[in-house]
Parts: structure tokens; C-alpha cells; sequence
């Protein structure tokens, strides 16, 4: 799932749902112990308000 959720950044930047695959990949990385690249997804789906999440802020 980590590597389409890449891609899908890779071919589309700006993809309508980005803020949700920047989310959903942060966490998977987060998971993953790779903390650097999931901090840089968690914080570009913060960052990109134009589209809500599924989450919440608080989640």
C-alpha cells in the first residue's frame, strides 16, 4: 500500500484526495519506524486544508 500511495503522489501532485494519501501514508510509515518520511506526510496533510481528511485534527 506504501508504494501506491507513492505513486499515486508521484504521477498526480495534486491529485484531488492528496491530503488523504498524505494522511493514510504518514501513518503507514509512522508504523513502519520510518518517522523522517512520516513526519514529511503527516505534516503535508496538515499543511493542505483545501481538502478535509477522513480523520479528524484530534485523531
Amino acid at each position: 500500500a506504501i508504494k501506491a500511495f507513492q505513486e499515486v503522489l508521484w504521477v498526480d501532485p495534486s491529485f484531488p484526495r492528496a491530503c488523504e494519501v498524505h494522511l493514510r501514508l504518514g501513518l503507514m510509515l509512522k508504523v513502519h519506524a520510518d518517522f523522517e518520511a512520516a513526519l514529511k506526510h503527516l505534516t503535508l496533510a496538515l499543511i493542505d486544508a483545501s481538502t478535509p481528511a477522513t480523520f479528524s485534527k484530534l485523531e
